[in-house]
């Protein structure tokens, strides 16, 4: 079984710069966050070889390009995107002065997060499988902001009995 760390390691560039830093977190093998900031071309330019069970991107600064099944796309920050399978994720680039989250979480740790949306959502899911990108005012994205700061600060701390349950509340709160 592949580890989540070694599946976002091999989506960040090789070689990290003084322009560029990375700060990764996790809760156990189950969700994995990265916070990388600095002057775009942070990203390896596909998703790694292997399935990911969930991968998502929030872009707070920069612009976020890349081809979905055979179509450019660009994005300017604040924006979330969910890389859904088995769409085709390909030249995927960073650029500008950026500042991203990137996240990976297991299958199960991810549907039990959102088990509890996904009765209120059921309708719009086949349109967000086919374009799984959402852009934000600059209010929500405040909103937001604050969100993945609290789950990735949440992530940090070593020994908490109820730090799973917590990471897991924060996550269904930025999902919803």
């Amino acid at each position: 079984m592949r580890n989540l760390k070694d599946f976002v390691s091999d989506w960040i560039r090789d070689k990290e710069t003084d322009e560029c830093r990375g700060d990764m977190v996790n809760c156990g093998n189950e969700l994995v966050m990265v916070r990388l900031e600095g002057d775009g071309g942070l990203l390896n330019y596909g998703l790694p070889d292997g399935r990911h069970d969930h991968a998502a991107l929030f872009i707070m600064r920069g612009e976020l390009h890349l081809t979905l099944n055979g179509n450019r796309i660009g994005l300017l920050a604040p924006a979330y995107i969910d890389f859904v399978l088995p769409n085709r994720w390909e030249n995927i680039e960073l650029k500008g002065e950026v500042e991203v989250y990137l996240m990976a979480a297991k299958t199960g740790f991810f549907h039990e997060v959102t088990s509890k949306l996904r009765t209120r959502i059921s309708e719009r899911m086949m349109a967000f499988a086919q374009s799984p990108f959402i852009l934000f005012s600059s209010e929500d994205a405040v909103r937001m902001e604050s969100l993945v700061s609290a789950l990735f600060s949440s992530m940090t701390e070593r020994i908490d009995v109820f730090r799973r349950e917590l990471v897991q509340s924060l996550m269904c709160a930025f999902f919803m």
